[in-house]
C-alpha cells in the first residue's frame, strides 16, 4: 500500500507540472521470502504493475542469492523491465578483538 501511495502521488504531482519522468519501482523481500508485511513478490507485481509504472525489482534486504527465486517469478511473468539490486551479501559476525 506505501509503494501504491507513491506512485499515485508521483503521478499526480507530473500531471500537475506537465511533467511525465519513468517510474522505477522497487520492493524488498526480506529473507523470510516475504515483504514485512507479509505480501509475496506475486502479490506486488499483480498490484503495481496495473499502475502504468515503468519497471518493477528488488532491492537491498538480501544478497543476490536469496534473491534469485523472486527475479526469477518477476522475469517469467512481469510484462515490465526488471531492475534488481542486491545487497553484496548479508553480514556475518565473526570474532571481536
Amino acid at each position: 500500500l506505501q509503494v501504491k501511495a507513491a506512485i499515485l502521488g508521483s503521478q499526480r504531482a507530473m500531471e500537475q507540472l506537465g511533467l511525465r519522468l519513468p517510474i522505477i519501482t522497487h520492493v524488498t523481500v526480506e529473507t523470510t521470502g516475504t515483504m514485512l508485511l507479509g505480501s509475496e513478490i506475486g502479490a506486488a507485481l499483480t498490484a503495481l504493475e496495473p499502475l502504468g509504472i515503468d519497471m518493477i525489482g528488488l532491492n537491498c534486504a538480501t544478497g543476490p542469492a536469496e534473491m534469485s527465486e523472486h527475479l526469477r517469478h518477476l522475469s517469467k511473468y512481469s510484462t515490465l523491465p526488471v531492475s534488481v539490486m542486491p545487497n553484496a551479501g548479508l553480514p556475518q559476525l565473526g570474532p571481536t578483538a
